[in-house]
């Protein structure tokens, strides 16, 4: 099993829409069910959903009191892959808050932990700034 998944540091990587990626050893369906459900126990409301990805946005209500709505979306894609199923997972592309990446990054670590404690094999790769 892989290490817990850290929250992207925009500076460091120098944007604002940094990628990971996911390569977990069972069906697509299966992989997405478990991020979904570890970014919801995060939090994350689910926005847009199909076969092949979701949509998840956090939004920090505490935020309102500084007059302001802090928000943090990802977007994950999956593919069948030779091994299993291979995700790509966006973050930030609608608003990036402190708060919702650390969300995000918990509940991809949950997720992950899910598969793992399955019996699925999984690998993840630090957040990078995308490959364009």
């Amino acid at each position: 099993m892989s290490a817990a998944v850290t929250p992207w540091d925009m500076g460091r990587l120098k944007s604002f829409h940094p990628e990971m990626r996911i390569s977990a050893g069972a069906p697509v369906a299966d992989v997405l069910a478990s991020l979904k459900a570890g970014l919801e126990g995060a939090k994350f409301k689910i926005k847009k959903s199909d076969d092949d990805g979701f949509t998840a946005r956090y939004t920090d209500w505490l935020s309102l009191a500084s007059a302001t709505i802090n928000w943090t979306s990802v977007e994950v894609e999956a593919v069948p892959g030779a091994d299993g199923t291979e995700v790509l997972v966006r973050g930030g592309y609608e608003g990036t808050d402190r708060t919702g990446r650390k969300r995000a990054a918990e509940g991809l670590s949950v997720a992950v932990g899910d598969l793992g404690a399955r019996g699925v094999s999984v690998t993840t790769t630090p957040w990078a700034a995308p490959q364009d």
